[in-house]
């Protein structure tokens, strides 16, 4: 999953990148699908 970043400004240190982990794959697999269905065509 990718995110995007929209912070103005980023310090050192501070994370950019944010790992997600499901504990049902099958269930988060078809949120995501749900959603890219519901999204406008570009």
């Amino acid at each position: 999953m990718v995110g995007i970043n929209t912070t103005l400004l980023i310090h050192e240190g501070l994370q950019i990148f944010k790992i997600a982990s499901f504990l049902d794959y099958e269930k988060a697999e078809n949120i995501i699908e749900k959603w890219e269905k519901s999204q406008p065509e570009v």
